[in-house]
């Protein structure tokens, strides 16, 4: 008898309360989203951010060096550009090539090296890895 009393029990109690809820659903959900937002909601403070870090490209700088030894590739590294290039030159004397938008670094890298030369832009090959810099260098 208890059985039977408990499985009524179990089947019933449940089918009554979501007829209850089905009938007489809640007034408001709390997953229910305000039709409008609020104004306090927003922030209406403002900072401005003010920086004077220096980012650096020169971690972004490929550059190629013909006709340096080892030394002078280890300190255009110093200078801050991990990705130097030795290479064999195709033209004669020394000079300092750049790529559109890489004048600066490529004054900067003369200028540690002692080249008093004005950079060129890159036109036509000059070493035989002109194709992996940014910046090529032909020391003489």
């Amino acid at each position: 008898m208890h059985r039977i009393l408990t499985i009524v029990v179990a089947l019933f109690l449940p089918a009554l309360v979501i007829g209850y809820v089905a009938i007489n659903p809640p007034e408001t959900s709390p997953f229910d989203l305000p039709e409008t937002l609020e104004p306090e909601f927003f922030s209406t403070t403002s900072a401005e951010v003010r920086s004077e870090a220096v980012v650096p490209t020169a971690a972004f700088t490929r550059v190629v060096i013909a006709g340096a030894d080892a030394a002078t590739i280890e300190s255009v590294r110093a200078l801050g550009y991990p990705s130097v290039t030795s290479a064999t030159a195709q033209v004669p004397g020394a000079g300092v090539f750049h790529r559109a938008g890489f004048e600066g670094e490529a004054a900067t890298i003369a200028a540690a090296l002692g080249l008093p030369l004005g950079s060129v832009l890159l036109t036509s090959p000059v070493t035989d890895a002109d194709d992996q810099g940014d910046v090529v260098i032909v020391v003489g």
